[in-house]
């Protein structure tokens, strides 16, 4: 974890800000306040993290919440570049252990501090990091996530991470289609794109027959606010079985539906899910939850809204083998599963 954190301080700018955090069974912050990127600050932070030893548990939320106060309290009280941008990199190689320890609470309680200001980047480390929850953290609060092995050295895996996340390469990014040509489409403003990172829209055309489809991007960057306007080409849908895309027969005689389409089910799934954790009025909720729950099922996949039911298949030699008690030859075992609602609660 020292030898990440030495690789990320090597790679600071001077127009950079920064502060060091540590958290085991409690928080200690190395300054209370951002400083400035200089030598002597470079070597104070190192000599800082050298002397950091571990004490018993892992506070994440405790941790979160103080990272995202002292880059607040920078921002309300000093003068930034508009295209400036507030970065948590959250390092761990363990699981919450002290304060608080629920997933979804410390999920919530970050996305209410952060409030879409602020862009958390996690590294877990190691084997018993709860990979889960910082990818999570990463995905609510626009931000990246890196897994880092054990057995590797961590600061060559790490080199180059900072240069691809401190600064976006756009903001504000906002992509629109003609009303008339696409319907159902999923989220079209985006706060950052960072270099390494995708942003993926999906949606239904309403003419199948188009061949092409007007596009207008509105962006900024650290110098420039940018607008492009242009037509994309769109191929017709090619049809057979090895083309990704395409509809093919399943062994039980049904239409696999088109992948694209399962792309724009599971990215509809995802942001009613979002809309629903996020929505304070009970009706929204229960609208949001009803709407996710019947896409999930439809398209079949596993949400905190459904479940999935295995069943084997009983097969002809184990009747034989139940109904004469001989033993006979077992073939390749069978699995079904099917997808039921589940309860309203994650």
């Amino acid at each position: 974890t020292k030898d990440a954190l030495f690789t990320i301080l090597h790679d600071l700018r001077p127009q950079d800000r920064f502060s060091i955090i540590g958290f085991s069974n409690r928080i200690k912050v190395w300054k209370d306040h951002l400083i400035s990127v200089t030598p002597d600050n470079i070597r104070d932070g190192k000599v800082y993290i050298h002397h950091m030893s571990p004490t018993g548990g892992t506070d994440i939320d405790g941790a979160l919440q103080r990272a995202i106060a002292l880059l607040n309290n920078y921002v309300a009280h000093n003068d930034i570049e508009d295209r400036s941008v507030s970065l948590i990199i959250f390092l761990t190689d363990g699981k919450p252990t002290v304060g608080e320890t629920h997933t979804p609470k410390i999920i919530n309680n970050t996305r209410e501090a952060a409030r879409g200001q602020v862009c958390i980047f996690t590294i877990g480390i190691g084997n018993d990091v709860d990979f889960k929850l910082l990818e999570k953290l990463s995905l609510e609060n626009c931000g990246l996530t890196r897994r880092i092995h054990e057995e590797e050295d961590a600061g060559s895996q790490l080199i180059g991470f900072y240069d691809e996340i401190r600064t976006p390469l756009l903001s504000d990014i906002r992509i629109d289609y003609p009303p008339s040509s696409v319907e159902h489409a999923t989220k079209t403003l985006f706060p950052n794109y960072f270099n390494g990172s995708e942003i993926i829209i999906a949606g239904k055309l309403v003419d199948r027959k188009l061949d092409q489809l007007h596009v207008e991007v509105t962006a900024s960057n650290s110098k420039k606010f940018i607008i492009l306007k242009t037509d994309v080409p769109v191929e017709p849908q090619k049809q057979g079985s090895d083309i990704p895309g395409s509809s093919s027969p399943k062994g039980n005689g049904e239409e696999d539906r088109n992948h694209i389409e399962r792309l724009w089910s599971y990215l509809t799934v995802k942001e009613l899910l979002s809309s629903w954790l996020w929505s304070a009025d009970e009706q929204e909720k229960e609208r949001l939850r009803q709407q996710a729950q019947a896409l999930a099922l439809s398209y079949h996949f596993l949400t905190p809204l459904t479940a999935m039911k295995l069943k084997k298949l009983v097969s002809p030699t184990d009747r034989l083998e139940d109904a004469y008690g001989m033993s006979a030859a077992m073939g390749p075992e069978m699995v079904m599963q099917s997808l039921r609602g589940g309860s309203s609660q994650p």
